[in-house]
């Protein structure tokens, strides 16, 4: 706890919050121009899963900042596609251009472009602070709350995608001390920086509850 702030496991109730919380704060990605509704589905997911997980801070009940991950990309999304395929379609049914179709397929495609055995399966999805509540070390802790999930499942390194335009984000994972990789293309024409982390390396660095 710090300056009020506790840190839990979301839960499915939470996972509308999440949704508004990613949309306000997370604005240059795509899953944002997807709408709250069809991320509700995918943050439910992400806390029903076995392949997934999302830690929350909250401040007298309300969410102000979280942090999600998931040891295995590919099956979380077919998890997705199993739960919310036609809720998801029904969602998105007034965006469907071909663009949005073509987003999909490579945000959902993606990790098996990129897999090899030197780039593990698994991979943190998000992070959020409301803006209010930056610069208390609320981002520090969700990190390292999510490293600690990832020694409990006994995962020893993962992924992180971010926009080569979210200068503030590639800071952030920096300082954390993930290791930049390449640019890549998730989506054709947008540049993404992909960085990985190795727990051993950094383990005198992270915080284990």
């Amino acid at each position: 706890m710090y300056n009020n702030i506790i840190y839990l496991p979301a839960q499915k109730s939470d996972s509308g919050q999440l949704a508004s919380l990613h949309a306000d704060n997370i604005t240059g990605g795509f899953l944002s121009s997807l709408g709250c509704g069809f991320l509700a589905l995918l943050y439910s997911t992400i806390i029903r899963s076995g392949h997934s997980f999302c830690f929350t801070a909250k401040k007298e009940g309300e969410i102000v900042g979280f942090a999600s991950a998931t040891s295995n990309i590919k099956k979380l999304y077919f998890d997705f596609i199993l739960s919310n395929f036609g809720r998801a379609l029904l969602l998105l049914a007034k965006k469907l251009r071909l663009s949005i179709i073509k987003s999909l397929f490579e945000t959902v495609f993606y990790p098996a472009q990129r897999q090899t055995a030197a780039i593990p399966s698994a991979e943190f999805l998000s992070i959020s602070v409301e803006k209010d509540f930056r610069g208390l070390g609320i981002s520090d802790r969700l990190f390292e709350l999510v490293v600690a999930e990832f020694k409990k499942r006994n995962i020893s390194k993962f992924k992180i995608v971010v926009g080569s335009n979210l200068l503030q984000a590639q800071r952030f994972y920096e300082k954390m001390g993930c290791g930049f990789v390449s640019e890549i293309e998730v989506h054709k024409g947008e540049k993404s920086k992909f960085y990985i982390y190795n727990i051993k390396t950094n383990e005198n660095t992270t915080f284990e509850p």
